[in-house]
């Protein structure tokens, strides 16, 4: 598409989140839907099958905020941090290494949540409402903060000052807003 199309579906959405080749959908109730590619289950539906037209991600409800990254993706729902897709660096933060189809609970992240944010590098990062900076997965550039490069398939902390954001700039470097004052 050359310019700007308006798309008929879903209705209410409040939020996207846009990843390497699928696309995430909030809608004002609480839904998510996903769209496009699907070889490592990223859009959370139950199986590898890719779609052009976006299909509610089965079991989320009470979503306030979707992260789409490379090959996987996030949600808080109910305050609870969920993950699916790709997770050949522990991106999905639930300790293991396998790709998920459906959503999972990230490790670590049990409740308290803000915001969530994963990245084209196949790592991911989450603010708790306390303002404790956590991330997981590739660790290849030490993009963890952690001092490291291993490779975390589990939440950790980031030691060092509360943030009220995060971000991940891209492949291969986070960062995190600082509380001042």
């Amino acid at each position: 598409v050359l310019t700007p199309t308006r798309l008929p579906w879903p209705a209410n959405v409040v939020e996207v989140g846009a990843g390497y080749n699928h696309t995430l959908y909030r809608t004002a109730d609480g839904l998510v839907y996903a769209a496009g590619g699907n070889s490592a289950g990223q859009l959370g539906i139950g199986n590898t099958t890719s779609s052009n037209t976006p299909v509610q991600v089965p079991g989320l409800t009470g979503v306030s905020q979707v992260s789409a990254g490379s090959g996987f993706s996030l949600a808080i729902s109910h305050g609870v941090t969920v993950s699916w897709g790709l997770n050949r660096f522990g991106q999905l933060g639930d300790g293991t290494f396998l790709n998920e189809t459906l959503p999972a609970l990230v490790s670590g992240l049990s409740s308290g949540v803000a915001m969530v944010a994963a990245s084209r590098g196949e790592h991911a990062l989450a603010v708790s409402t306390n303002g404790i900076l956590v991330n997981w997965g590739n660790n290849l550039l030490s993009e963890l903060g952690d001092g490291t490069t291993t490779n975390r398939p589990t939440a950790i902390p980031v030691a060092g000052v509360p943030v009220i954001q995060s971000a991940s700039g891209g492949v291969f470097h986070s960062v995190g807003l600082e509380v001042i004052g």
